[in-house]
């Protein structure tokens, strides 16, 4: 008769665990739809953007850019670096002003003139424009697929 009251403790104690387990169960379920699933955003496929022509002229990179995809292009994250080595020299956004102090798409078929104000000394360099677009959703970039090219400046 006395080892029935210790039973019937054990036996509380069991049902509040499982009373707290179910609740936490309720609970996740009920906030995992609310809770937005983590996506990065992603580049459209006929995004093409190209290097038309480049020169190293009195110390200074300039090259023309050409956007022959589909979509606008907002901006471009300009990297260069000694051919072969990891340190980067320069590492730039590029925004696209065209005449305007606000910055504007590169729209498809549009070309843009860019000079560096960075000073590069004569050798061979690894350029590299990482295109990035709006996505429509507020203020998310997606990068796209980066362009390399080899350039000697004399």
């Amino acid at each position: 008769m006395k080892n029935k009251r210790g039973v019937s403790l054990i036996l509380s104690y069991i049902i509040l665990v499982l009373i707290g387990i179910a609740l936490a169960v309720l609970v996740y379920s009920f906030l995992k739809v609310y809770v937005p699933k983590f996506q990065t955003p992603e580049c459209p496929d006929d995004i093409s953007l190209a290097i038309q022509s480049y020169s190293c002229s009195t110390n200074n990179l300039s090259f023309v850019l050409s956007n022959n995809g589909l979509f606008n292009i907002d901006s471009v994250h300009l990297r260069v670096s000694p051919q072969g080595r990891v340190k980067v020299l320069i590492d730039s956004e590029i925004r696209f002003l065209n005449g305007s102090l606000a910055p504007q798409p590169l729209v498809p078929g549009q070309t843009y003139s860019y000079l560096s104000t960075s000073t590069i000394a004569s050798g061979s360099y690894d350029l590299e424009l990482q295109p990035k677009i709006f996505t429509g959703k507020a203020l998310e970039t997606a990068l796209c697929r980066p362009i390399k090219q080899n350039v000697v400046c004399s």
